[in-house]
C-alpha cells in the first residue's frame, strides 16, 4: 500500500499496477490532458479517487484482522489513522469496529485556522483546490460537533485538541513548538468542547470567517 505522497516522492511508484484497471498507473494519469503534477488540483482529486476505495479495504482489513498484526500475546497492535474526518461517518466506521475489538481509542484534532490552511496550502508542492480546502474545513468542523452530540463520544477515550494558530513554525522549530501551551485533553462527555473556553472559541470563528469564502 502506497499513500499520495508517496508518488510525489519517488516516480517509480508509476510502474505498480492499479488493480482496479489491470494497468500501470502512469497510463491512467500521465498524460498531457491530465498534466500530472503535484500542484494540479483536479490530478491530486483524481488520484485521491482512485486510492479511496483501497484505502478503505485496508482500513477494514487492519481492524477485522488484529491477530495478524499481533506484536505480544496480551496486547492489541496499535493502529493510526491518519483522515480527514469530515464525516461522521467515516469517524464511526473506525471508532465501532475497532472498540468492540478492545481497542481504547484516541482523536487528535489539529485545529487550524482556515487562512493558515490557505497559507500553508499556497506553500506546499501538493496544492488542493481552495473551494475544497474551504469546504472540507467547514465539514471537519460540523463533524467533530456531531461527533460530540452522539453517542459515539463515549466510546472515545481520550480526544485531544492541538491548535496550530501559533505563530511557532515545528519544522523550524520544534522544541518550542512542542512546548507551547497549544494541546487540550478535552473529556469525552457531550459537552467536552464547551468546557475549554478557548477551543470553543476558535470554533466559533472558524464557522464565522468560513462565511466570507
Amino acid at each position: 500500500y502506497y499513500n499520495v505522497d508517496d508518488f510525489k516522492e519517488n516516480p517509480n511508484r508509476w510502474n505498480l499496477i492499479n488493480p482496479t484497471t489491470e494497468r500501470p498507473y502512469k497510463d491512467d494519469f500521465d498524460t498531457p490532458e491530465r498534466n500530472r503534477t503535484e500542484s494540479n488540483p483536479e490530478f491530486m482529486g483524481e488520484l485521491h479517487g482512485v486510492y479511496k476505495p483501497l484505502t478503505n479495504k485496508l482500513k477494514k482489513h487492519i481492524i477485522d484482522n488484529p491477530e495478524k498484526d499481533f506484536r505480544a500475546s496480551d496486547r492489541l497492535p496499535n493502529i493510526i489513522f491518519d483522515i480527514t474526518g469530515d464525516e461522521l461517518r467515516k469517524l464511526k466506521d473506525i471508532i465501532e469496529p475497532a472498540k468492540e475489538q478492545g481497542y481504547k481509542i484516541a482523536i487528535i484534532w489539529m485545529l487550524s485556522t482556515i487562512e493558515k490552511a490557505i497559507y500553508n496550502n499556497l506553500h506546499r508542492n501538493r496544492k488542493v483546490d481552495n473551494d475544497m480546502l474551504v469546504a472540507k474545513h467547514g465539514d471537519v468542523i460540523n463533524a467533530i460537533e456531531q461527533l460530540f452530540n452522539s453517542d459515539y463520544i463515549s466510546k472515545v477515550d481520550d480526544f485531544w485538541v492541538i491548535d496550530t494558530a501559533i505563530e511557532i513554525n515545528p519544522k523550524d522549530n520544534p522544541k518550542e513548538y512542542h512546548d507551547a501551551a497549544n494541546v487540550y485533553h478535552i473529556p469525552s462527555n457531550p459537552d467536552g468542547l464547551q468546557e475549554f473556553e478557548h477551543i470553543a472559541s476558535r470554533i466559533d470563528y472558524n464557522k464565522k470567517t468560513l462565511q466570507k469564502y
